[in-house]
């Protein structure tokens, strides 16, 4: 049991959850491709999300930014 005090800082002032159950992140596995990671941060009110292993341990964090720089360094794209 989360003693109230703890239970006060886990909390918004307005009594929602400050922390996000584990089954409602958004994520990646490190298998999928740019493509994929641009199609689910863009469905997703998250700036960023983890990146998982086939394990489900985290590898590191994506970003909207990070997956747009991936993509525009792509040789095959070329702007002339």
């Amino acid at each position: 049991m989360i003693s109230k005090e703890v239970q006060s800082v886990l909390l918004f002032d307005n009594g929602k959850p400050f922390i996000v159950s584990s089954e409602n992140v958004a994520n990646l596995n490190c298998n999928n491709n740019l493509y994929h990671a641009l199609l689910v941060l863009s469905q997703v009110k998250y700036s960023s999300i983890p990146v998982l292993d086939n394990e489900s341990r985290i590898k590191g964090i994506i970003s909207m930014p990070m997956i747009i720089n991936a993509i525009m360094a792509v040789d095959s794209i070329r702007f002339e």
